[in-house]
């Protein structure tokens, strides 16, 4: 395998395994409704209720009810029963005659993501009236946030990848690594920082269903961080942005040494803004809810590892055959020493990938059909492939 099959290969393995940690798919669903799904009611009903298989953030939520001509019903303003936070309801202002309605739902799931569907009834016999089927659908990630998403994590497995590798050599090594080493820390915090500000509008334009120039709008941004969990917790991460500037600053400039003392504030941060991500993601929303986040956590910290080390040792080896033979020493003896510590990071990826597989693939219908199945199995060749 040549040397430009080989780069590629990693920056499929950045892309996937990283991109893709475990997640469940397990936003929240329709359990029941008052009209259920194609009830024939005798009278017009006064309220729609509607019944979710989780609790529902406070933000972003709204029921439509229309007719079989297209011709929105006036309704009040959607809102979560005080008593139950998993029940969403409206109460009917308009008429409603003889006819087949449809009821147009939006919410937003308890792990962060938008949930919408549709649920069909009956008044009377009604003009239109069929059988249709309700329906739930979640939000597809769209170019904008693979994107982003990609910028976060391959700038994630490089900022620690650099960190952890040249933490191995243990040894003075030449100015000119040092330099190259310090300035990707940098250039991969750039990037955790460019796609953490832009994780805020495109959020927005995830929940409020508008598009980049209407993201920007202060009320809507306001009502994201106010009225969604993703609000709170980019709030925090933010707040770990800043201050894993003050530690890098600290770590590079001030103290200029790679030691695990000198760069264990700024690992604690960075370790901080990794299990921001997993908060976020959609273990939350599992059975076992800190377990999935547990796992998720671990198999982000040791891909971002394990590529990030990759990356580290590709980007940092001596740059042409003439370099020191004390520089070429201590790159062969840090390769050597990541050896181990990328077979433990591929066994956590290998148990943490299993664990999500079984709670989140049941069957073989579910691996070859749904986008985790196929996520994981591109992951396994990928694997395979080194």
């Amino acid at each position: 395998m040549n040397k430009k099959v080989s780069w590629l290969l990693l920056l499929l393995m950045c892309i996937v395994t990283v991109l893709f940690p475990i997640q469940s798919f397990a936003h929240a669903y329709v359990i029941s409704s008052n009209p259920s799904e194609n009830a024939v009611l005798k009278e017009p009903p006064k309220q729609i209720r509607i019944q979710f298989s989780e609790s529902i953030q406070t933000g972003f939520h709204s029921i439509t009810l229309v007719n079989s001509s297209g011709k929105k019903v006036a309704t009040t303003s959607s809102k979560i029963d005080p008593h139950n936070g998993s029940i969403l309801e409206v109460n009917i202002k308009g008429k409603v005659s003889k006819d087949t309605y449809t009821v147009q739902w939006k919410a937003i799931s308890a792990d962060g993501h938008p949930v919408q569907g549709v649920i069909p009834f009956n008044v009377g016999t009604g003009k239109g009236s069929v059988q249709a089927e309700a329906k739930t659908s979640g939000y597809v990630p769209q170019a904008d946030m693979i994107i982003l998403r990609v910028l976060l994590y391959i700038s994630f497995a490089l900022f620690i990848g650099i960190i952890m590798f040249n933490l191995l050599i243990q040894q003075q090594y030449s100015q000119k690594m040092k330099q190259r080493s310090i300035k990707g820390i940098w250039i991969a915090w750039i990037g955790m920082t460019i796609a953490i500000l832009l994780d805020l509008p495109l959020q927005t334009t995830i929940n409020a269903n508008v598009s980049w120039l209407h993201a920007f709008q202060p009320s809507l941004l306001i009502k994201t961080l106010t009225e969604t969990s993703f609000g709170i917790i980019w709030l925090i991460q933010l707040a770990l942005l800043v201050a894993l500037f003050g530690t890098n600053y600290l770590s590079t400039i001030v103290r200029n040494q790679f030691s695990l003392k000198s760069w264990m504030e700024t690992l604690i941060v960075f370790i901080g803004l990794l299990i921001t991500k997993s908060i976020t993601s959609h273990a939350t929303s599992s059975n076992h809810e800190w377990l999935g986040m547990a796992m998720d956590f671990l198999h982000l910290l040791f891909a971002s590892i394990w590529v990030g080390g990759l990356i580290a040792i590709f980007l940092l080896s001596p740059s042409n055959a003439s370099a020191p033979k004390d520089e070429k020493m201590w790159y062969l003896h840090a390769v050597q020493r990541f050896s181990i510590l990328a077979f433990i990071a591929v066994a956590v990826i290998i148990i943490t990938g299993i664990y999500g597989s079984l709670a989140y693939i049941p069957t073989w219908y579910a691996l070859f059909h749904t986008v985790y199945g196929k996520t994981l199995i591109v992951k396994i060749v990928l694997f395979l492939s080194c």
